[in-house]
Parts: structure tokens; sequence; C-alpha cells
């Protein structure tokens, strides 16, 4: 995955805020707005091994969301996701961030 995403290139990340942190700041409840850097590639997954598992020649776009901060030299987290082909970047990283909130407590 990480390899699709460095394919892609640093100018196909695009900044996203996700949500207010916890740090003061001038966001509406007076935390500073958490944000990085995206990029979001449609793909098909592929292996012998998935495709057995739906017994299906081809296996269904997916999204590939990569985070890839400007201070990183590569993206550091990814996410695969079977939402719809016209979700906006924006609400594909809140809702891969929202799953982190919720699982890390």
């Amino acid at each position: 995955m990480k390899d699709l995403v460095i394919a892609a290139g640093r100018t196909a990340a695009r900044p996203v805020s996700w949500r207010e942190g916890s740090r003061p700041g001038k966001g509406r409840s007076g935390f500073k707005r958490m944000y990085s850097r995206f990029v979001a590639l449609r793909i098909r997954p592929a292996g012998r091994g998935v495709r057995k598992a739906v017994d299906d020649p081809e296996l269904p776009e997916r999204w590939l969301l990569a985070e890839w901060p400007a201070t990183e030299p590569e993206p550091v987290q990814f996410w695969l996701s079977n939402l719809p082909s016209g979700m906006p970047l924006a609400t594909l990283v809140r809702l891969a961030k929202l799953r982190w909130r919720i699982a890390a407590r």
C-alpha cells in the first residue's frame, strides 16, 4: 500500500482538518483543529486468498486512504474503506480518525 501512495506522489496529498483537538486555540470550542495531509486512491485489492473468499474473479474497488504529514518523508498511516466512490476526502478522513478514537478508548 505504501508503494502505491508513494507512486501517487507528495503532491497528491491534500490538507484535511477533521476535528478540534485538546490544545487551546481558536476553534469554536476554544481548541485547535487537528489536521494533516492525506492521499485517497481508488484501488482494487488483489491476492488469491482474498479472491477465493469472495468467489469472484475481480474484487470491488475500495478506498486506500493514507496520512502523509508534510514533515514526514513517507506516509505514516493507512486505511482501506468500502465507502462509495464519490465520498469527499474530508468525510473519509473524519470517519477513519473517528474509528481510531473509538478503538483507542
